[in-house]
Formats: C-alpha cells, structure tokens, sequence
C-alpha cells in the first residue's frame, strides 16, 4: 500500500497512511473507522484505506448476479445500506438493476465468518428477502446465516460489542459474548458504533 497517494476526492493536498491507533470519521462514504487511513494534515480531511483505493466495479459474494459499481458522494444519498443498515450519505458500491447499495467499507466484510454463539457451522454473507435476526429479533436483509440451522445474523449482531445473547428457537445455544477478534480494523469503528446505536434506538448519524 502506498504511503502517500493523490485523490480525486481531495486533489489539492496529498493523502498520507497513517494510523494513530484511534477513530476517524470517513469523509468519503462518511462510515466510522479504526486504525490505518489516510489523512490530510492541513485540511483534517481521511478516508478508510479502500475508500481511497476501491476499484470502479467488482463482485462481491453476497451479490453474485451481477458487478457492483462505485458512485461518488451524493449519488444515492438517503438510501439505506443493505448490509448495515444504516443510511448511505456519501460513496457506495450499487447494483442499480437490483437497486442493491452497500457502503464500500461494508462490502469488505468477510464472505463467510465463524461465531462463537454458533460453532457447528461457518456463517455466509447474504442479501435477500428479509428475515428475523436470531439474536435481536428484527428483520435482516443483509446476514450472516446458518441456513441449515435456520439462524440468521445481522452483521453488526455478529460482528458487534459484546451482548447479553438469548437461546435461539432451534435448540442451538449461543456463547455470550462475541469474540473481539471478529472485529477487523477494515470496519472495526463502524460496526461497533451500528450495535452500540441500535441497542438503543439511535442511528450512526447522531455520533457526528
């Protein structure tokens, strides 16, 4: 990865790696962080490392059908991301033929992921027709699931702060905590900060 780059996004200054070890706002697709981005000195300006270096379109295993395309900031601002669930207010990658979205740093999450409230299978990415969260309760379009065992996972339940976890309704029991090392740096602050605000009701948007 490169030390210093120059983006269309912030053309006047260079953009530095670095990595303070503390949060940082994204100025890109506007999602938290954590850990290594770059950064502009003067004007206070950062983007999470693949923001900075996503390519124009790819394929992503949770949409298989077709490439999802990068769109510049305010492209489809007041959509809501399929995968966290929280409303899109600068760059995405979309498949306006299925009017899929996603925010770049949500596409990186892992295609599949093993849980510590579910040991008896790995969990794969998915965006369908809504179904219940085992864990919350709520509908989910885009999860993590067990389909065998019929359980189903929001990202941030699989992937948030640690939770008091109920017994789900197959029999299969849940540890509970979530192990923190599930919590990659790529989307570390942004996945945190989406449980920590739908516990109690409250959107990303009010940690600006």
């Amino acid at each position: 990865m490169s030390k210093e780059i120059r983006h269309v996004a912030h053309w006047k200054h260079p953009l530095v790696l670095r990595d303070t070890g503390g949060s940082f706002r994204c100025d890109g697709c506007s999602c938290l962080g954590v850990g290594s981005h770059y950064h502009c000195d003067l004007c206070d300006f950062d983007l999470h490392e693949f923001c900075a270096t996503c390519p124009p379109a790819a394929t992503f295993g949770f949409h298989g059908q077709h490439p999802l395309t990068f769109d510049r900031a305010g492209a489809m601002d007041g959509a809501t991301c399929d995968l966290c669930e929280q409303s899109i207010q600068g760059t995405l990658y979309g498949c306006r033929t299925c009017k899929v979205c996603v925010h770049p740093v949500c596409s990186q999450l892992s295609p599949t992921a093993p849980s510590p409230m579910h040991t008896a299978h790995t969990f794969v990415l998915s965006v369908d027709a809504p179904v219940l969260c085992t864990l919350c309760g709520s509908n989910c379009f885009g999860r993590y699931q067990c389909v065998p065992c019929n359980i189903y996972l929001h990202p941030r339940c699989l992937l948030g702060t640690p939770v008091d976890a109920p017994r789900d309704a197959t029999g299969g029991s849940f540890d509970e905590s979530i192990s923190p090392g599930l919590l990659l740096p790529t989307w570390q602050g942004h996945y945190a900060g989406a449980y920590a605000m739908a516990r109690m009701g409250r959107s990303l948007a009010d940690l600006a």
